[in-house]
């Protein structure tokens, strides 16, 4: 069960100390007149992508291997990494040759978009006494079957073909217990959950196929803290013994939203609450650390930051997300980052 702990709790004494010594404490030096050097607004409005101010927990090293999942933003971030030199145990063959439904990439197979999904997918994957429930599946009117547990890549299909995606997905999976370095990225809160199994599906499933099996809901603050008290558990006990967790918000925004509200206010809402989430639960854990990947994107020049979709992030956005942890977790050339000091 999650216990909110206490945050950021010291006396003035600290709390001075900290606002003078930090070199980002300030939003702005001023109504009308120019922002003063290394002020909040300055760093923002002087480049085109903003960079942050990022305090590492840990440093990755050569030898370090990297496993990312979560969200579609993932694949950018995996991609990224490996560009720069990092191993990426996350980047897999294991759908390569196959047809896609439309115009997606293999990898995308791997996304899960909400914390439940995150939390289900490494505990059939990591935990030897959980296997993935082929009930999970959903068959359709047509004959065919629904993977609503994975992303919808290749389409629906037949049983077995679709048995076998799954079981090529959990493969994958498995290599996070073997890297040090987990980097998860929150991607969304609305959900549908299974009333027959009491699984929450990764996407949306067949609306009309199954009347009365799911269930549509939005995950509250205490639920999101709960899955990532669960994941924390299944790195912790099944993972590599000196496991970092990086964590990260997606900024991409809800392709729609079920709540009846403005899909702005709906994506606010589900990105403020993960944002949240995520905040605490790095405060809360030695090895578990927020990246501010969410930050830079939305502080950053709208054009150069995003496709003309408003939702698919530029590729010279994501190098310069990636750059920045670069310079931060691995300040080596080899591995793609740049010495200060």
């Amino acid at each position: 069960m999650y216990h909110r702990p206490v945050l950021h709790r010291c006396s003035s004494d600290e709390a001075v100390r900290r606002l003078r010594e930090n070199p980002a404490s300030r939003w702005q030096s001023g109504w009308e007149i120019e922002p003063a050097e290394g002020t909040a607004w300055q760093r923002i409005t002087s480049e085109p992508f903003f960079t942050p101010r990022v305090d590492a927990g840990f440093t990755v090293e050569a030898s370090d291997r990297i496993f990312a999942l979560g969200s579609c933003f993932a694949r950018e971030v995996e991609s990224a990494l490996s560009g720069l030199g990092f191993t990426v145990d996350s980047i897999t063959d294991a759908f390569k040759g196959l047809e896609t439904y439309g115009p997606r990439h293999p990898q995308g197979f791997l996304n899960k978009y909400n914390p439940e999904s995150i939390y289900q997918e490494l505990r059939w994957a990591l935990d030897p006494v959980s296997k993935f429930p082929p009930e999970a599946f959903q068959e359709l009117p047509n004959g065919l079957w629904r993977d609503v547990m994975a992303d919808p890549v290749f389409g629906d299909g037949d049983f077995d073909r679709t048995l076998d995606l799954h079981g090529r997905l959990s493969d994958v999976m498995r290599r996070a217990a073997d890297c040090r370095i987990v980097v998860i990225t929150l991607g969304l809160v609305e959900v549908f959950h299974d009333t027959r199994t009491g699984l929450y599906a990764n996407t949306t499933p067949h609306l009309t196929a199954s009347p009365g099996r799911y269930e549509f809901g939005v995950l509250t603050y205490p639920e999101v803290m709960d899955a990532l008290e669960r994941i924390y558990r299944l790195l912790s006990e099944h993972g590599h013994p000196d496991v970092e967790i990086l964590v990260t918000v997606s900024p991409v925004p809800l392709d729609a939203t079920f709540t009846g509200t403005d899909i702005v206010m709906a994506t606010t809402y589900s990105k403020s609450l993960l944002r949240s989430a995520a905040g605490e639960w790095s405060q809360s854990k030695r090895n578990v650390h927020y990246f501010p990947s969410y930050e830079i994107v939305m502080n950053s020049a709208r054009d150069r930051a995003w496709f003309m979709d408003g939702r698919h992030v530029r590729q010279d956005m994501v190098a310069h997300i990636m750059q920045t942890f670069a310079n931060a977790y691995a300040p080596h050339p080899a591995l793609g980052g740049q010495r200060t000091g």
